[in-house]
C-alpha cells in the first residue's frame, strides 16, 4: 500500500473510532449509536478498498439508521456505500456536465 493510501487509512480509522463512540441521539434527531459490529465491517471494507487501490478519495461518516456511509471517488465516478443492519447498499454515480453554450460555462454535477 503506498503512502497516499496509508494516510487515507489512518484518517478513516480515526473517523471510524469517533463514529463508534457516538451515543444515541448523536444528531439531535433520535438516531441510534453505531454498533461495534458495524464498525468492524467498516474497517474490513476500508481495507478492501485501499488494498485494491480502487479509490482516489474516500470519506466515511455515520448514517441515521445505525449505519456507516462511505463515499468513494475514482476516475470519473463516485460510489456511495452504506452499511446498515447487516446489509450493504451501493450506488454508483457518474459525473456529468451541463454546458450553457450561450455563456460558455460548465456546471459540474455528480
Amino acid at each position: 500500500m503506498n503512502k497516499k493510501y496509508k494516510d487515507i487509512e489512518k484518517k478513516i480509522l480515526v473517523s471510524l473510532k469517533e463514529i463508534g463512540e457516538l451515543q444515541d441521539n448523536w444528531d439531535g434527531y433520535g438516531s441510534s449509536s453505531i454498533s461495534k459490529f458495524e464498525i468492524e465491517k467498516a474497517i474490513q471494507l476500508t481495507n478492501l478498498f485501499l488494498e485494491n487501490d480502487i479509490v482516489d478519495k474516500l470519506w466515511v461518516g455515520p448514517s441515521i439508521d445505525k449505519g456507516i456511509h462511505f463515499e468513494l471517488r475514482f476516475d470519473d465516478r463516485d460510489i456511495n456505500v452504506v452499511l446498515e443492519n447487516d446489509k450493504i447498499q451501493v450506488v454508483l454515480l457518474s459525473k456529468w456536465y451541463i454546458t450553457d453554450t450561450t455563456k460558455k460555462t460548465c456546471c459540474y454535477l455528480c
